[in-house]
């Protein structure tokens, strides 16, 4: 009779880029506080998880920044500034 032994699968250990974090990704936009409900209504419709957002909209001021703190791995935070940077109230974004 022969026996065989066999390990039980393990999971491969997760990589720091697939790890979830709360993230900050931040925004300028232009055309005040139309641009920057766009930009919140597009985390709100793609059902991201917002921690933390605050939105500094002045008047007299060409550009506003819109930041948010989300739970996202760091591919999807690549993910989210592109998205934000094909929208036309966008001037530019980033995340860090």
């Amino acid at each position: 009779m022969t026996v065989t032994l066999t390990r039980p699968a393990v999971a491969p250990r997760p990589v720091a880029r697939d790890l979830v974090a709360q993230r900050r990704v931040t925004a300028y936009v232009g055309g005040g506080l139309d641009g920057a409900l766009r930009v919140v209504a597009m985390l709100r419709g793609r059902m991201y998880r917002v921690h933390d957002l605050s939105v500094d909209v002045r008047d007299g001021v060409v550009e506003s920044p819109v930041s948010a703190t989300v739970s996202l791995t760091a591919a999807e935070a690549d993910l989210l500034v592109e998205r934000l940077r094909r929208m036309p109230v966008v001037v530019s974004a980033d995340h860090g």
